[in-house]
């Protein structure tokens, strides 16, 4: 039974490891784009301040 339990908690550890590392990624794509529709709307009221 030893043996199954050490494999266990190594796959265990493997799918977490994954799994933070899909997370981070995630959340580094997500900081994108909220940058990207921050700098979309500033674009949008420069563009129409101009059109004015």
């Amino acid at each position: 039974m030893g043996l199954d339990e050490g494999r266990e908690e190594k796959r265990r550890i493997s799918y977490k490891k994954k799994y933070l590392d899909f997370k981070n990624k995630f959340q580094g794509k997500e900081k994108q784009l909220l940058k990207i529709q921050k700098d979309l709307s500033s674009l949008k009221k420069e563009f129409y301040s101009a059109k004015i």
